[in-house]
């Protein structure tokens, strides 16, 4: 059922924090991968997308970096940030999906009265996730591909959803668009889905 390849999968855990430890050490201990392809669930700020949807993500924003007032984010002044930037842009090649912006929290918005919030402070947002941002910085400061794949599982702010549905969807879209594009990439294609 599932591909031959071998392919190293790690479990980075939840949030930007464990996802960096967990990338630094891959690193660390056995050197810079080609490329890196993020398999995970997302919820979704947009109701224009079908729940169990894969997407590709090509731009993330990091949310809640400043002072959080009850109507407003107050964002970090310029000096705290130094180099560090609050939105991170994706250099993967753009797959056959739908490209999206994404938003990393690290906690999951678990009211509609905050997913309203967040929508409000960052409009362009359709994800949220407690990584993305994480990954994609990763990615850019080692200069390496990172295809951000999602499947949204939820409408954010939706403590209901049905966990074993998006799991299935998961595996599904796993199967059927991460293991070719990591074939591909073993193949030595430089751009997944062109022929090159």
């Amino acid at each position: 059922m599932w591909p031959e390849a071998k392919c190293e999968i790690y479990v980075t855990g939840v949030g930007a924090v464990a996802t960096t430890e967990a990338l630094w050490y891959r690193l660390q201990s056995r050197g810079t991968p080609k490329a890196i392809i993020v398999l995970g669930l997302a919820g979704t700020y947009d109701r224009s997308f079908p729940l169990y949807a894969g997407v590709q993500v090509r731009r993330e924003l990091w949310a809640a970096l400043g002072r959080r007032t009850l109507r407003q984010l107050e964002p970090l002044p310029a000096t705290l940030l130094g180099d560090f930037p609050l939105q991170v842009e994706s250099t993967a090649m753009p797959l056959d999906l739908p490209q999206v912006t994404g938003l990393t929290i690290e906690s999951v918005s678990a009211c509609r009265k905050e997913a309203r919030f967040w929508k409000r402070t960052y409009p362009e947002a359709v994800l949220e996730t407690q990584e993305n941002a994480a990954y994609l910085r990763f990615g850019a400061r080692l200069g390496l591909p990172v295809y951000a794949l999602r499947v949204i599982s939820n409408w954010v702010g939706d403590r209901r959803w049905d966990r074993l549905a998006a799991f299935e969807a998961l595996a599904n879209f796993a199967y059927h668009v991460g293991f070719p594009l990591y074939e591909r990439l073993l193949a030595g294609e430089t751009a997944p889905g062109s022929g090159h």
